[in-house]
């Protein structure tokens, strides 16, 4: 047998060996790719326990009736916070009544921290963000029985010119009104003149009397001295009859 042959004879071998084992060869069982489901939050939150909720409380609101005012809803008191340290007063069935204003407290805070429309509560009590003084006694829960008033001019200017807030004559843009509400605080010494309204009973201007003087006129009337003293051209000391206007008109 010639080398050629043999050759050809062992490579026919070798094909009916290879042919053998790939029919003995076991096929592979397919591999499951799915994964079973799990359960989304929400699912369940719905199945257990139902998912947290952000803290919060219903508003309450004072209704300013004028024969009786009284509380829609009730207050919750929610802790103290920044602007809001102090402690409320409790009624004998534990009901909160009021709260008394420790330094640097805000209305808006104050509100927030009772669940109660600031609006209401700082109308009510006749305050505001700026004219709270520690110790005010603020009403959260008010008495129907008691009739409530809207605040006057007088007061209203009482209580922002008691926390440094004064009135003043804007003159800008070749204008000149007042700026704020003016109010009589009364005659005191070097302001003992006349003051004189428009038909409507507003406050106009004022006439000196002898001895008066500009920052005594501009005290009673909860002015800034150097505003009113501008506008009306005047310095220091006031003659008799000398008129000080108070509420220009606007023009403009």
């Amino acid at each position: 047998m010639t080398s050629t042959t043999k050759l050809a004879t062992a490579l026919a071998a070798l094909a009916l060996v290879v042919t053998a084992l790939a029919g003995c060869t076991a096929t592979a069982a397919p591999t499951n790719t799915e994964q079973t489901p799990k359960a989304s939050p929400a699912a369940a939150a719905v199945e257990g326990e139902p998912a947290p909720t952000a803290r919060g409380c219903p508003t309450a609101r004072i209704k300013l009736f004028s024969d009786g005012p009284e509380l829609a809803g009730e207050l919750t008191d929610t802790g103290i916070r920044e602007y809001a340290v102090g402690e409320p007063t409790l009624n004998a069935e534990g009901q909160i009544v009021s709260y008394t204003v420790q330094p640097g407290d805000a209305v808006e805070a104050i509100a927030t921290r009772f669940c109660i429309d600031s609006s209401s509560f700082g109308t009510y009590n006749k305050v505001t963000y700026w004219a709270m003084q520690p110790g005010d006694v603020l009403v959260l829960r008010p008495d129907p029985t008691v009739p409530w008033a809207p605040q006057t001019d007088e007061e209203m200017v009482a209580v922002s010119c008691a926390a440094g807030y004064k009135n003043g004559i804007d003159m800008s843009n070749g204008a000149a009104r007042v700026k704020g509400l003016i109010a009589d605080f009364g005659a005191t010494a070097g302001a003992n003149g006349t003051v004189n309204r428009d038909a409507d009973g507003e406050i106009e201007n004022y006439t000196a009397a002898a001895g008066d003087n500009l920052p005594a006129v501009a005290d009673r009337f909860c002015f800034d001295a150097d505003e009113l003293a501008a506008y009306n051209k005047t310095g220091l000391n006031l003659d008799v009859g000398a008129v000080v206007a108070l509420r220009p008109p606007f023009e403009g």
